[in-house]
């Protein structure tokens, strides 16, 4: 075996450092869930207010239920999400699910018009009718067709939803 001498010999060159990991995209579960508990936080207040204001003798209980307590959770749904998302990039769903919205170009919080176009095109979707439950699932679902996870009211804002764990 012919070993090179000892002044032949030198180690090899260090390796790179490693780039930095980008954003790992958060899972599918996790954004169902993360919106479930931001939805139970909204139901169950609401409940008690539909259950108080519904007139049980009506003929269809549903319709009988004011406008304004419809408008009024909807708008508040809207501005809970928008300031949550601007402030802190997470709702309270999304915190309990270690999940983060950020922006698809820098990385950061979004801010208010971005958290702002979020929030509304989901809810201005529901709005149209007879198709509007249909348009909101779309929305949502097309995460699960897009290779960066983007819902189309991500795609509308330009954000994508990020893990916060390591």
């Amino acid at each position: 075996m012919n070993l090179p001498a000892p002044h032949e010999w030198s180690p090899p060159p260090p390796s790179p450092p490693a780039a930095a990991p980008g954003p790992v995209l958060a899972s599918y579960g996790r954004r169902i869930l993360a919106w479930f508990v931001d939805l139970l936080i909204f139901a169950v207040p609401a409940f008690f207010v539909v259950a108080a204001t519904v007139n049980l003798d009506a003929a269809d209980p549903v319709t009988s239920i004011p406008i304004g307590v419809s408008v009024g959770f909807a708008l508040a749904f809207v501005i809970y999400q928008t300031v949550m998302v601007a402030w802190r990039g997470q709702t309270v769903g999304a915190m309990s699910m270690s999940i983060k919205v950020i922006r698809l170009d820098d990385g950061a919080i979004p801010g208010w018009q971005p958290s702002a176009i979020r929030a509304l095109v989901p809810q201005v979707a529901g709005l149209v009718p007879i198709a509007g439950p249909f348009a909101v699932i779309v929305i949502h679902a097309w995460m699960f067709f897009d290779r960066q996870r983007q819902g189309l009211q991500d795609k509308a804002a330009g954000t994508i939803v990020v893990t916060t764990r390591a």
